[in-house]
């Protein structure tokens, strides 16, 4: 069952031929058509009748968009070039964007039916006796998603590919050349036996890779649902339990049936799902998943915030020379500390094995304890599952939020933005008490306002207004990524609506072309 895999919508263009004497169905169909007519000329204060020519098809320019995968530039200029050669311009849409508004006036609506993959039934709901739109399989061939994996010539091959192909290298080319794909194999060897059996990544957020219209990886269930989302959860560990002891299948690559299982081996997810799914709290001072209570973590006096600056270089090596430096970092502090120990997976569960699931109450209990000691706030659903404590690597955090948020804050910080800079009139105090930076300490006027110097790490108006106006004149290849003149305002020297893609290529591209003016040493660090 492939419950991803969506009905088309189908559009009918009515067919009227003028030379055929019409029926009585013929004559009512035509008069709800002019009524219809009526009222759309009276919500849009124009006349829409006209004389449709022979060879025109009504559904060619939206399937066109759908089949073909025309971009929304081209509709734009197809948009102008009608407004270019309609006589009548009144009331007509100016672009692609003002169409879609007006036809959105009209009610019409897009429902998505899921469908069996092999065509048996489809999964909804209606007033007349049909009750499947629950269904969790095709009620006709009972075919799990997997097993349908290796029903094609082409990945049914494809499935056991890493086996095959392995390649002696020190560089990682697949997630079988890590060390969390081995440690699985080692602890259980009959599972690694059979190269057919399934390694699953689950996702908890939704992500669709540029041009590829279907996402992957999708978890759904209701937003901000914090220790709640073990409810939602409960299906698809049943399922994983059903997968991990195995069902028969067979291989249309090998002509052979096989026992195929599967485990879940990794989740993707952002910093503040890791609360969700892990049930380790990431707000306050403990809220690193590394370190926990041996975080070195305090509170800034001003600013009122956590901060974990310069707790880090107890992880570099005793001899470096950041753990001895009194004046580049906090003024006056040596770093000798060793780094905090690392847990186990067994340590990690003998923590939770006690603790309460959330499925066993219908409540999120707080733990004594917790915010002193620990962060712990259920024990996950995932513990259920019975290889969840020989993982490796559970948990893995999604590089696009976090560069994301990365990008805004180092951006922001850059331009000088007033009011989404990190250097704000509370930093600048905290800094005066932990750092020795006089260059960046506030100065205080005679009347008593306080007055920023400019730091190094900043760009004056004028050069701030010519990076916005150099993105504004940006032209990206098509695919490479978005139009960048769209979230950029050259005006008020910000950007805006910039998605993770975005930000991404700027990063990585852009960010040396644009703050090439930065000192060298900034500019070096940054880059």
């Amino acid at each position: 069952m492939n419950r991803e895999t969506s009905c088309n919508q189908t559009h009918i263009a009515p067919v009227i031929n003028r030379d055929v004497p019409r029926s009585q169905s013929q004559m009512q169909n035509q008069e709800q058509f002019n009524l219809v007519e009526d009222m759309v000329s009276d919500a849009f204060r124009v006349n829409v009748a006209y004389d449709e020519p022979q060879d025109f098809d009504a559904e060619e320019l939206p399937n066109e968009k759908a089949q073909k995968n025309v971009p929304d530039q081209c509709l734009e200029f197809f948009a102008k070039m009608m407004l270019d050669v309609t006589p009548m311009k009144e009331n007509m849409p100016t672009s692609y964007y003002d169409a879609k508004r007006m036809v959105s006036k009209l009610g019409v609506q897009v429902k998505k039916i899921h469908c069996c993959i092999q065509g048996c039934m489809l999964f909804y709901d209606n007033e007349f006796g049909i009750s499947g739109g629950a269904l969790e399989e095709c009620k006709f061939c009972q075919s799990p998603r997997l097993q349908i994996m290796f029903a094609s010539m082409h990945s049914a091959s494809q499935m056991s590919w890493y086996h095959t192909n392995k390649i002696s290298s020190v560089m990682m080319g697949h997630p079988s050349d890590g060390e969390a794909w081995k440690h699985f194999n080692k602890v259980y060897p009959e599972f690694a036996a059979q190269p057919r059996n399934v390694r699953l990544g689950l996702c908890s957020d939704g992500f669709t890779p540029y041009s590829n219209r279907q996402p992957f990886h999708i978890l759904v269930g209701l937003s901000s649902q914090n220790a709640r989302i073990d409810v939602y959860l409960q299906p698809l560990i049943d399922d994983l339990k059903r997968l991990w002891m195995g069902e028969w299948n067979f291989d249309v690559s090998r002509k052979q049936n096989f026992n195929m299982r599967a485990v879940l081996m990794w989740k993707i997810n952002d910093f503040p799902a890791y609360d969700m799914l892990f049930g380790w709290g990431t707000h306050g001072k403990i809220g690193c998943p590394h370190c926990m209570a041996h975080t070195k973590a305090f509170t800034l006096e001003m600013g009122g915030k956590n901060s974990w600056f310069d707790c880090h270089p107890r992880f570099l090596p005793m001899n470096y020379e950041f753990r001895r430096n009194k004046n580049a970092f906090r003024k006056g502090k040596e770093v000798t500390d060793l780094p905090p120990p690392q847990l186990s997976s067994i340590e990690v569960w003998n923590d939770v094995r006690d603790l309460p699931r959330f499925t066993d109450n219908g409540k999120a209990c707080r733990i004594q304890g917790y915010g002193d000691t620990h962060n712990w706030t259920k024990r996950s659903i995932f513990w259920d599952l019975p290889y969840w404590k020989d993982i490796l690597l559970r948990h893995n955090l999604d590089v696009m939020h976090i560069e994301k948020n990365f990008f805004d804050n180092v951006f922001n910080t850059v331009m000088d933005d007033k009011i989404k800079t990190k250097d704000n009139e509370k930093a600048g105090k905290d800094l005066e008490l932990l750092c020795n930076r006089r260059d960046l300490e506030l100065k205080t006027w005679p009347n008593g306002k306080l007055l920023k110097p400019k730091a190094c790490y900043t760009l004056t108006p004028q050069e701030a207004k010519a990076v916005c106006q150099w993105l504004n004149e940006l032209r990206m290849l098509d695919g490479y990524s978005s139009n960048l003149a769209r979230c950029t305002d050259a005006q008020t020297v910000k950007l805006h609506g910039m998605k993770s893609h975005n930000c991404h290529v700027f990063l990585e591209r852009l960010l040396p072309i644009a703050f090439s003016s930065l000192p060298n040493h900034v500019f070096n660090t940054l880059t």
